[in-house]
């Protein structure tokens, strides 16, 4: 049925004469086929791609990274010609939308008379046989009597531009491999980050020309700067420190200092190591005014593979939308991968050294000190563009994406499923959410008004899908598919749900962000059914209405109506003001009957609407639950208790008349302080007792001291 489908649809597209509109459209990018093009790139790509793997070599790895290039901006280009055809064919007013009937009569109208004149000749400039075309006509008659369903060809060719795309992202993939099996043979292991962070301050002045050029929306300027830096992070990678060589060229480092952005002079000096995940550590001298040095500073990039296929997908996005694709949804995605390298940009600063005077060739910049609000003529780049470029710390909320396919029901022939899709807001809060699945079986679509980052990650389920079948009969049903989310970020000042309302988001943060996820599972199917209808999970907590500093208690229930035992694990998250808290129990729970456990016991040290939420997995099934639990104020601090949590001591083998310490950690739950007397009790007699204040919600340590007299256990 599929393949008749697209037999039918390549010969209406024929037919109707888009091969035509595509050609014309094509000479005006300057090529002379990008079809052919297309199939040579792409066998290229895979004789790389094998080499590549098999001889690990750096010059197969430079062709490789010159052949995805070259396979990326086909992709953007099609993707564009076929965009273009389309408006082509609307305002030709060319039918673009087909019922079942139609494409029958179609069919049987080839069945009778073979294929019209006109497409027998498009077919034949496209290098069919006459073999080839009647085999077509067979086919076509063969299966007349089995179409089903209506086509719609705009639809059709949108979803065929949108893939040209998805095929460019692909070839930036194998582009960003290229450089990894060629750069990352010898792997440290990542150093822990410091507070001390930036944006890549050899790439900031790249950076901050093409967020600047974002900020205008002006393509082609784009794509200018996003090539130039995408060109200049091969540069960084590919450059190795080797002491004591000179080193790499004069870069303008852009850095804020101050609440503003200053222009100094530094010099490149090459990687000193490639970290394990994608990561790099390099090195660059910088000169300083006070005092009037050069210092050799060392950073540590953890995205830097990542940084550079973004750069590149960017640069996709941006040369198709440049060719002339017009589809809105590219805006969304160019958003969302603008907002993913501004954070894959950033670095730490591991330490830095003085390596003397300024020597010849070192000649200082004069150091140019943006004013606010003006900006600068020398950079041409309004000052508050630079301020958001060059932030390290993004004030806008993220949407953190995680996709789950499950399934509700197998069979010996068929198995249907749903998808789960965790939902969580970072930094701030996201508005404005769309949700559209589309796969194997599956249509669904769902809106949310507004994320927080309290509420601890949103669990969405959509409906089960159609009965996917066996049809391999190998006993595996693979299903796959795309979920496609839209959303508005909140900017400024991090907000709750108490603090939000829609005018109080800045002025610019309205841009919308797509995100694209695809999604693809092997079910197994079986010949004992399991229903996860029949099977409920449900979380409560006690009590139902808390108070801050409160002991909650939180319960899990899971009811099982299959007719066999199930078994399996059953963890729940919970949001809480100091971060989200992970509690798991493995659970049997017999057939046709209920099971009811206590899985976690908290405390809210603020009061707040706090979202909570759990999921139990048995085989390769799972049922989930979520709900909320606001907390109020304790106004009365009547409510806590103060415990011991924790007794040390130094030495931990004392001998006679070592001074010993005894460390004692005392924690108030009240939400008041309170003051609390501390006795060091040993053999029944007070040795030490100190006096404090612990702080409300807090823990205090208390050392007192002891010398014993006498060898021995002392109690």
């Amino acid at each position: 049925m599929r393949k008749l489908m697209s037999i039918c649809i390549i010969v209406l597209i024929l037919a109707l004469s888009v091969n035509q509109v595509v050609s014309e459209s094509f000479a005006l990018a300057g090529y002379t086929n990008p079809y052919d093009e297309f199939w040579r790139i792409l066998e290229r790509e895979a004789e790389l791609v094998v080499e590549l793997n098999k001889t690990r070599d750096g010059e197969i790895a430079k062709q490789l990274i010159e052949n995805s290039r070259l396979g990326a901006e086909n992709a953007a280009n099609i993707s564009a010609l076929i965009w273009t055809s389309i408006q082509e064919l609307k305002k030709s007013g060319v039918k673009l939308y087909y019922t079942e009937e139609e494409l029958r009569k179609m069919a049987y109208e080839i069945k009778e008379y073979g294929l019209p004149q006109e497409t027998v000749k498009a077919l034949k400039e496209q290098g069919w046989s006459d073999a080839e075309i009647k085999a077509l006509e067979r086919y076509i008659a063969q299966n007349a009597d089995k179409i089903e369903g209506d086509f719609d060809m705009e639809e059709f060719l949108v979803n065929m531009s949108r893939a040209f795309v998805d095929v460019g992202f692909k070839y930036n993939e194998y582009e960003r491999w290229a450089l990894e099996v060629w750069l990352w043979k010898e792997q440290d292991r990542p150093p822990k980050p410091t507070k001390d962070k930036e944006i890549n301050p050899v790439l900031s002045l790249t950076w901050v020309n093409f967020y600047s050029a974002y900020a205008k929306g002006d393509i082609e300027a784009q794509l200018s700067w996003i090539t130039k830096l995408r060109d200049k992070m091969v540069d960084v990678l590919t450059t190795v420190y080797v002491e004591p060589r000179p080193p790499k060229g004069e870069s303008p480092v852009l850095r804020i200092e101050g609440g503003r952005a200053r222009v100094l002079q530094a010099k490149y000096k090459g990687v000193t190591a490639y970290i394990r995940g994608g990561g790099v550590k390099f090195n660059m001298a910088e000169y300083t005014i006070l005092p009037n040095r050069i210092v050799e500073k060392s950073y540590y990039w953890p995205h830097a593979l990542r940084a550079y296929e973004l750069a590149s997908e960017i640069r996709t996005i941006l040369l198709a939308m440049n060719l002339g694709n017009g589809d809105k949804r590219l805006e969304g995605i160019l958003n969302e991968k603008v907002s993913e390298l501004h954070s894959a940009l950033v670095v730490y600063k591991l330490s830095e050294r003085s390596i003397g005077q300024p020597y010849r060739g070192f000649i200082r910049l004069s150091i140019k000190t943006l004013p606010p609000r003006t900006g600068t003529q020398s950079l041409g780049i309004d000052q508050r563009i630079l301020l958001k470029a060059l932030t390290p710390e993004e004030d806008e909320g993220k949407l953190i994406v995680a996709i789950e396919a499950v399934p509700t029901k197998t069979t010996e022939s068929y198995v249907k499923y749903k998808l789960k899709i965790k939902l969580e807001a970072e930094n701030n809060a996201v508005r404005n959410l769309k949700i559209k699945v589309s796969g194997d079986g599956l249509e669904y679509s769902k809106e949310i008004d507004i994320l927080y980052p309290e509420d601890g990650g949103k669990i969405v389920e959509t409906n089960a899908s159609k009965a996917i079948y066996d049809d391999d009969h190998d006993g595996i049903v693979k299903v796959e598919g795309k979920v496609e989310i839209s959303y508005i970020p909140v900017c400024g000042k991090a907000i709750n749900s108490k603090s939000f309302t829609p005018d109080s988001a800045p002025l610019g943060c309205d841009k919308e962000k797509t995100i694209v996820e695809r999604y693809s599972e092997d079910f197994e199917v079986e010949k004992q059914e399991v229903d996860t209808d029949k099977i409920e999970l449900s979380i409560y907590p006690s009590p139902e209405h808390p108070k801050t500093f409160q002991d909650v208690t939180f319960y899990v229930t899971i009811t099982n109506d299959n007719d066999k035992e199930i078994s399996g694990k059953c963890t729940v998250y919970i949001a809480l003001p100091e971060g989200t808290g992970r509690y798991s129990k493995d659970v049997i729970v017999p057939a046709s009957s209920s099971k009811t456990f206590e899985i976690a016991e908290v405390r809210y040290g603020k009061p707040g609407t706090y979202g909570y939420s759990g999921v139990f997995k048995f085989g390769q099934f799972e049922v989930s639950a979520s709900g909320s639990v606001t907390v109020s104020q304790d106004s009365s601090g009547s409510s806590g208790s103060l415990k011991i949590k924790q007794v040390t001591f130094e030495p931990s083998l004392p001998k006679v008349q070592d001074n010993v310490k005894v460390r004692v950690k005392v924690s108030n739950s009240y939400s008041s302080k309170k003051t609390v007397k501390v006795e060091l009790v040993v053999d029944g007699k007070t040795v030490n007792q100190v006096d404090g204040v612990v702080s409300g919600g807090k823990e205090r340590e208390f050392i007192l001291s002891w010398t014993p007299t006498e060898a021995g256990e002392h109690g």
